[in-house]
Formats: C-alpha cells, structure tokens, sequence
C-alpha cells in the first residue's frame, strides 16, 4: 500500500476522532518511519503549560498505527494488527509542539514472510517524541547583578543583562562592561 503523508493523516483522522481532535500533523509517512507532530495548543495543556501525557501518548500510538497501516496495509485483508502492550517513559519536560518518530522492530518483509507461513507475527514499534525546542526561561530577560568582573563575565556568557554594583573588590572602572554600574545595592533599587 503507497500512502503520502496527507492522505494517511485524512485516514487516521476519520477512522480514530482523537487524531483530528488534537490536531495531529502528519508530517513524514513511510513504510520505514512515521513522523508526526503535535501543534501547541493551550486547550490540551497540562498544569504546568506544556503537552498532557496523553495528548502525547495519543501522539505516538497515533505514529505506530500509521507506520504500520502505510507497512502492512495491503495485509489487511488477512490480519488485523493490534497493539498488544505500550509503555511510555517520560524523561524530559515538553513544553510547545512535540514530534513522534516511529519505526519498526522487524523490517516488514520478515513479518509478512512469517504471516505467510501462518504464524501470528509480533513486531515492536519503537517511537521517539522530541520537543521541538529547548526550554528557554518564561521570562523574556533575566537581569544579574554582581560586584566583580566574574559576575559580568557570567552575565554575558547567559546573554543576561547586567548591573554592576561597586561593593566588591573590583573598582569602578573594572566594572564598566557592564549594562550599569551603581555604587551601592540603595541606588540600584
């Protein structure tokens, strides 16, 4: 069976009503590798702003099922695939869009040369979901303030803006790098 992206996508969303409810994207579909993303959308949210875990596990139980309608679909009319056991492991926090990648355990050929010989094949669907980006501060500009070049070269090394305050051991003119300088934490606030 020969299926683009796009109409695996309209397919899954008609047969599986949770695939078009949250909107999934199929953005690769072959019969090696399923990719699907996951928009950001606040409506399917958990308590700390990101993607619920089961919008996510919907995400990739929803790649599995297309990897393996695009891999096996042309067996159907012999063999109904059915998950038989899924685990999820959560290891980073996802905050905006996440992707699932999908692939097989056992290339395709193997498992259909096993249904022709009437046994009842089990293949593993190992799927990867990444955030789409690294988790960057809620706050638009983080501001450092410290009293040595140390803590200026710090600042900056963050991209942070910095004020300098003359308490320290550095003078005055060692502290001009900086975004501001003051002379004491009074003046600063």
């Amino acid at each position: 069976m020969t299926v683009d992206s796009a109409s695996m996508g309209g397919m899954l969303a008609t047969a599986v009503p949770m695939v078009r409810t949250l909107n999934l994207e199929f953005v690769e579909v072959t019969a090696e590798r399923a990719v699907l993303r996951l928009p950001d959308q606040p409506d399917y949210h958990n308590h700390i702003g990101g993607p619920h875990a089961g919008a996510m596990f919907t995400l990739a139980e929803s790649a599995s099922g297309a990897i393996v309608l695009t891999a096996f679909g042309d067996q159907l009319s012999r063999a109904v695939p059915l998950a038989v056991r899924a685990e999820i492991g959560y290891k980073k926090l996802a905050m905006g869009p996440v992707t699932a990648t999908a692939t097989l355990g056992r290339p395709a050929a193997e498992v259909v040369a096993e249904l022709d010989a009437g046994g009842r094949p089990e293949f593993t669907v190992a799927i990867a979901i990444e955030r789409a980006r690294a988790l960057a501060p809620r706050h638009t500009e983080v501001i450092v303030v410290g009293d040595t070049v140390h803590d200026i070269a710090a600042a900056r090394a963050c991209d942070a803006t910095v004020c300098a305050v003359t308490t320290g051991a550095d003078l005055r003119a060692a502290l001009t790098s900086a975004d501001a300088v003051f002379d004491s934490m009074a003046e600063l606030l």
